[in-house]
């Protein structure tokens, strides 16, 4: 089992792209500890994309703890999935396919310090059109390009899951992000 590393320390207080800001906060807890949250926001629609607190670590379990061989993820985010991958000897290979630019600036040169292995690729594109152009195949897919929950990412993620199974290989591992949520909301097996 992989544990999410604590990526409080690998990033500054507050880092800024054309349509995302990417900031450090500190919650405290009940029993006097304390946790870097780093939370990524949608300047543009002024919602949180992604951060580390606790529901998102849960949401992203499956797939940590899945991971094998060579992986490929949809949504970089603030790449909190990547970094537990980095040093373990069952990952070949992570390529990573993000849609913003400003993300890709601004969170690829931390996972590439960390990335002693050189296993990361990150591509600049759409999910919707990049297994269109991929003749590799992958033990493990991971989309994860939503920051919310509602019918209109279930029916992207049938889309996508339906694209990307054909790059998936024998016995390969695909999910998405909040899979067991879609699951118990809309009934699917």
């Amino acid at each position: 089992m992989r544990n999410f590393l604590e990526i409080g320390d690998l990033f500054p207080e507050e880092m800024k792209s054309k349509n995302y800001i990417l900031y450090k906060r500190i919650i405290h807890y009940e029993d006097g500890t304390t946790k870097d949250i780093i939370i990524l926001r949608d300047t543009a629609h002024d919602k949180v994309m992604m951060s580390n607190d606790e529901a998102d670590v849960i949401t992203c379990e499956d797939f940590l703890n899945n991971a094998n061989g060579d992986v490929l993820i949809l949504g970089l985010g603030i790449g909190f999935v990547v970094f537990p991958l980095l040093e373990d000897t069952l990952i070949k290979s992570i390529d990573i396919i993000e849609i913003d630019e400003g993300v890709i600036e601004m969170v690829s040169p931390i996972i590439k310090e960390k990335d002693i292995y050189n296993k990361v690729n990150i591509f600049h594109g759409s999910a919707f059109d990049y297994y269109n152009n991929i003749e590799k195949k992958y033990d493990t897919i991971w989309i994860d390009i939503w920051e919310d929950v509602r019918e209109k990412e279930l029916k992207e993620a049938k889309l996508l899951m339906d694209g990307y199974k054909g790059l998936l290989n024998p016995n390969g591992y695909i999910d998405y992000w909040t899979l067991d949520k879609f699951r118990i909301k809309y009934g699917i097996q």
